[in-house]
């Protein structure tokens, strides 16, 4: 079995499923305390929530290759309960369709994101 050094994510660019022993975590707890957030920095969080929330969520399709049916939930996050998975995955799933690169989830579910056109 191979045991890499390097690169042991299984997800590039993703640290989705990373686990941080408890020294590391206080380690990084510790760096961040009594660090504040410039007035610059927190209005641009503000501006970037308030965006999240004008262009709040959106549809997901997901239809069983099995069974030919499909279920429309309201968001990322009820899709991803319903296929007992992470709601990044979805977004991963639907930058890669993006790119051209559509295979069903866990061979079976086709997923598609539906984003109103504006």
């Amino acid at each position: 079995m191979i045991k890499p050094e390097y690169n042991i994510l299984k997800v590039a660019g993703s640290s989705l499923g990373r686990v941080l022993s408890a020294e590391t975590k206080a380690k990084i707890s510790a760096s961040k305390l009594g660090q504040k957030h410039s007035e610059e920095t927190l209005s641009k969080i503000r501006e970037h929530l308030g965006a999240l929330n004008k262009s709040k969520g959106f549809k997901v399709k997901v239809t069983d290759l099995e069974s030919g049916l499909y279920e429309i939930y309201d968001s990322a996050t009820k899709a991803a309960e319903a296929l007992s998975c992470h709601k990044e995955m979805i977004r991963y799933i639907e930058k890669r369709q993006l790119q051209g690169i559509h295979k069903p989830f866990r061979g079976r579910y086709i997923i598609k994101v539906l984003r109103e056109q504006a």
